[in-house]
């Protein structure tokens, strides 16, 4: 029971970590309250993927960038007609906050630092694991991947909010206030009901105050969004994600030299990670060739119904990745856990050797010698493994039953 809490700690911190600091609270500057299929999308790793591209972007095209631009472009606002994520919100914003950021930059004493170093760390993990096992020459979804690495692919995606890391907040507050309703009247785009007000009437002296930091809302302006540094992180952003969609294809396409046997673990993370991938490529390139690319900091598309059935459909493959490798996961001999059959126990566990006259269906078992070279262990009658000190894994019935004695020179009878 202990490994089990341990193991499905250890699966579900990569996700959780990386939607729990890219997905913020909405800021609500209407009565009506969205949808539960309108904030799930927010919670696609896409959506949050996409939040940390326009965020970046913003702050490479801003002429001037203060703790108000940095608030209105970390916050999400719901507003009478949808969500809004765009540079005139940002600017009308100025008048509904009543709290900012003390400065235009990440502080490291902030919750936002913590996130963004747990959601690194792990990125960082996930990469030198994969990496130093495609080095070794065999693959890491092949050589043991069990549900405590069923989400190791989604701590890389984590590394790509570095682009955003220094001008990510929660340390902003926006509010419906009575006190600036008098102001906000010629902008029918947001409802300022009285009766909506969540805290009551302030007095004129805190709206002039506020009204004074509206220098935001004048002088808020931003370079083309084809300008070439801007294009530049676009085009980069996105390659980042075109070379995870060809890490993913590699892992799927037989490649000379690897030898790949795929557990049902494997085949869902591998071919359903190919499939997810594809998806925030085409909507991205789409927008930033055909769009005006990131000035909106959420996703156009993220009120299409396509889109959230999208949406889903990935928590769908998300759910599918945790129950198929629960049920697949098991202890080897050697006390790693993996999702692949016995077949496998010598590759994973250095030093076991097979039992039987090959690497085929007529291997009944495994055993645990003093010379790792050997890998398999046969003879006519009998199997005699010299220095015998570990484990004999076997078969038993009528043809093919084991049996040992642990001594200097331990016999294996057929």
């Amino acid at each position: 029971m202990v490994d089990w809490i341990s193991l499905l700690t250890l699966c579900f911190a990569p996700l959780l970590a990386h939607i729990v600091a890219g997905a913020p609270q909405p800021t609500y500057l209407s009565r009506n309250r969205p949808s539960w299929h309108d904030r799930l999308c927010h919670y696609n790793p896409v959506s949050i993927l996409w939040r940390y591209a326009a965020i970046a972007d913003r702050r490479i095209r801003a002429r001037a960038w203060c703790p108000a631009n940095m608030a209105a472009a970390n916050a999400i606002f719901w507003t009478a007609a949808g969500w809004d994520g765009s540079e005139e919100m940002a600017a009308r914003s100025v008048l509904y906050c009543i709290a900012l950021p003390e400065k235009a930059r990440l502080s490291p004493l902030s919750w936002s630092a913590i996130e963004t170093a747990i959601v690194t760390i792990q990125g960082v993990q996930a990469v030198v694991i994969i990496a130093g096992s495609v080095y070794a020459r065999w693959d890491v979804l092949n050589s043991g991947f069990s549900i405590d690495t069923a989400f190791l692919p989604v701590s890389i995606l984590g590394l790509l909010r570095l682009y955003a890391a220094f001008w990510l907040t929660d340390d902003f507050l926006y509010v419906m206030r009575d006190d600036v309703l008098l102001q906000s009247l010629s902008d029918p785009y947001l409802d300022t009901s009285p009766s909506l007000s969540s805290v009551g009437f302030v007095g004129m002296q805190d709206a002039t105050r506020l009204l004074d930091r509206s220098f935001a809302v004048e002088d808020h302006h931003f370079r083309p969004s084809r300008c070439w540094p801007s294009r530049v992180f676009q085009g980069f952003f996105v390659s980042n994600i075109v070379s995870l969609l060809a890490a993913a294809i590699f892992t799927v396409v037989p490649v000379a030299g690897y030898h790949r046997i795929f557990s049902s673990t494997v085949c869902v993370v591998a071919y359903g990670g190919v499939a997810f991938l594809s998806i925030p490529v085409a909507i991205y390139s789409y927008y930033l060739i055909r769009c005006a690319g990131f000035k909106s900091t959420i996703i156009p598309c993220i009120s299409a119904a396509w889109y959230k059935g999208y949406t889903v459909i990935t928590f769908t493959w998300l759910l599918a990745i945790a129950v198929v490798s629960a049920v697949e996961t098991r202890r080897t001999p050697c006390g790693q856990f993996t999702t692949h059959s016995e077949r496998l126990d010598s590759t994973l566990c250095p030093g076991l050797m097979y039992v039987g006259p090959g690497r085929n269906s007529t291997v009944f078992g495994l055993a645990a010698g003093s010379s790792p070279s050997h890998s398999t262990v046969q003879d006519d009658a009998q199997f005699v493994v010299v220095g015998f000190t570990g484990t004999c894994q076997g078969v038993n019935g009528s043809t093919e039953e084991a049996a040992f004695r642990n001594s200097s020179s331990s016999k294996l009878l057929t």
